[in-house]
């Protein structure tokens, strides 16, 4: 049975799938990498030192996730030679009771095109489909 997780549990490799209440209760079930996920987190990114203490909003999180994601994934892919592969990247950041409460991190994800699943590991040089 699959594994719910916080989103701030999540680390770099970690495969996951979304349940139909993530956004809301800031979770999602662990995935096994080597069977069809609908994401995995590429890499982790604290925004405490950029926004300190004080919320910043939707726009100023997602202006700073995708300054951070959307290269992250570009060196992974590159970095398993999939330099020219059509992946797509999305991610969390902490609404702003996650932020009360003390997160301050970006997870970015790799994501299947079109809705569709990944099968394999990008940081494990594993993927296969996407």
């Amino acid at each position: 049975m699959p594994r719910e997780v916080l989103i701030d549990d999540l680390a770099a490799g970690d495969c996951f799938d979304e349940h139909a209440g993530s956004l809301d209760t800031g979770t999602v079930l662990v995935a096994d990498c080597t069977v069809a996920h609908g994401g995995e987190v590429i890499a982790v990114h604290s925004v405490a030192e950029v926004f300190h203490d004080f919320f910043p909003g939707d726009e100023a999180l997602t202006a700073e996730a995708d300054a951070r994601c959307g290269p992250a994934v570009g060196e992974a892919a590159a970095g398993a030679g999939l330099g020219d592969a059509a992946l797509r990247y999305s991610y969390y950041f902490p609404t702003e009771r996650d932020w009360d409460a003390g997160s301050r991190l970006v997870q970015c994800n790799l994501v299947g095109g079109s809705g569709g699943s990944l099968t394999g590991s990008l940081t494990a040089g594993t993927l296969s489909a996407w």
